[in-house]
């Protein structure tokens, strides 16, 4: 699913993280983000922020930047590392800057 924001707008671009085994318990060590462009140009890094109760991961994405522009689409990688899980788990969202 497309997340869709307003050129000039901050705001938190959310996943999931989920264990095959859904009844195993695990915990959230670290998230690094990075966002690229549709020709995969790197255009910023950053921490990502953890909700350790819901599985959630967040990167708070600013749309002010000038590298942002209407109409195009971003990826944000999500790099996720679990505790006493020795394998990095990667995910990513599609974002559209509009009007």
């Amino acid at each position: 699913m497309m997340i869709e924001l307003i050129k000039g707008e901050k705001r938190l671009i959310p996943m999931v993280v989920t264990r095959r085994r859904k009844k195993e318990e695990f915990e959230i060590e670290s998230v690094n983000c990075e966002v690229y462009d549709r020709d995969n140009n790197l255009l910023e890094t950053g921490k990502g922020e953890i909700n350790e109760s819901y599985k959630e991961i967040y990167y708070l994405l600013d749309t002010t930047r000038d590298d942002y522009v209407i109409g195009k689409n971003y990826t944000v990688v999500f790099t996720v590392k679990i505790i006493s899980l020795p394998k990095i788990i990667k995910g990513e969202r599609i974002v559209k800057i509009r009007r």
